[in-house]
């Protein structure tokens, strides 16, 4: 979800040029998520803070009129499924020692360090080796998971299963001119965060990685040759220094993030939770599939999955207008 700052900005801007003080310039805006799925990211931020942040607690909420989606379309032949993600969105999951949901046996490979990863990829990618050149099979299949280091850690174990030589290509990263000296190449190369492709990417014929579209400038639309793109760290990467990384721009997409993830519909979906995650990840993440045979929870212990509690965000409606305010039972 996007933080509230940002449609303060968009709001701002529209006032500007519209030269109307209404909210947004006077223009209607369609905005869609839920609140169910994913807050706005804070950097190492407390729950305080990513409830915060989230867009009910923009003063302009209260223009905000909410039209709810009613049925789960994804799901309209297994409403069993479908109350069971509502149940655990809502907060309503029942819970062990408060900290706590039991996830459906059928859907639970008991953790099994590093064989358990294996466990996953062969329930997801079945016969790999025999799939290489069906396209179909691969796009069908996806493991998702909260983490990038994770998600780089399943690409590259999937990668090792498929037959052949594989190529490696690595990135050039460094510093501008004046602190070139200061920092070992070795150092540079180990740097793996979000935003930045890892430093070695290996690659067989076969693979499935991200297909980008331009989508501005006097290429759009169009396939374009990009041998290397120069990725610069983002301001809030907590780095003492700016890192430039040149790197071929292609990355693996056997497993990727939730947020990566959204918006679509993968008919065969493992899901890799290694650690603690929030009610709302549980929930987004099997809202990818269209039927609960087609979801597997990778999980710490057999059936359970330890959570992160949320005070909740309550959505007030009146007929026209709809207020924000705390309900400490919720859970988001």
């Amino acid at each position: 979800m996007t933080h509230r700052y940002q449609f303060k900005v968009v709001d701002r801007s529209l006032k500007d040029l519209m030269g109307n003080d209404l909210p947004f310039g006077g223009k209607i805006i369609l905005f869609g998520g839920d609140f169910r799925q994913v807050l706005p990211v804070v950097r190492n931020g407390t729950r305080a803070q990513m409830i915060e942040a989230s867009f009910v607690r923009s003063p302009m909420w209260r223009h905000i009129r909410i039209l709810r989606l009613r049925e789960n379309m994804r799901l309209i032949d297994d409403n069993g499924f479908a109350n069971f993600l509502l149940s655990v969105g809502n907060g309503n999951e029942p819970t062990i020692s408060d900290q706590m949901i039991r996830l459906p046996t059928g859907m639970v490979i008991p953790s099994m360090a590093d064989s358990s990863i294996e466990a996953l990829i062969d329930q997801v990618f079945p016969s790999l080796s025999e799939h290489v050149g069906d396209g179909n099979f691969i796009v069908e299949r996806e493991i998702i998971t909260p983490l990038n280091e994770d998600v780089d850690r399943i690409n590259n174990k999937v990668v090792e299963k498929f037959l052949g030589e594989g190529k490696t290509y690595y990135s050039f990263d460094y510093v501008p001119e004046g602190k070139r000296n200061l920092y070992q190449q070795e150092f540079l190369n180990s740097i793996s965060t979000s935003g930045l492709p890892p430093h070695a990417l290996t690659l067989k014929p076969g693979d499935n990685f991200i297909d980008a579209e331009v989508l501005i400038g006097h290429s759009r639309g169009n396939r374009v040759f990009l041998p290397r793109i120069p990725l610069k760290t983002t301001e809030d990467i907590k780095l003492p220094f700016e890192m430039v990384k040149k790197k071929f721009p292609v990355k693996l997409s056997f497993a990727l993030t939730i947020n990566k993830s959204l918006r679509q519909t993968i008919p065969h979906v493992c899901i890799y939770l290694p650690d603690h995650v929030q009610y709302c990840q549980v929930a987004a993440y099997a809202c990818r599939v269209d039927h609960v045979d087609k979801v597997i929870y990778e999980a710490c212990n057999p059936g359970l999955k330890k959570v992160v509690i949320f005070q909740g965000l309550q959505k007030c409606q009146s007929c026209n207008i709809t207020n924000a305010v705390t309900a400490p039972t919720y859970h988001i």
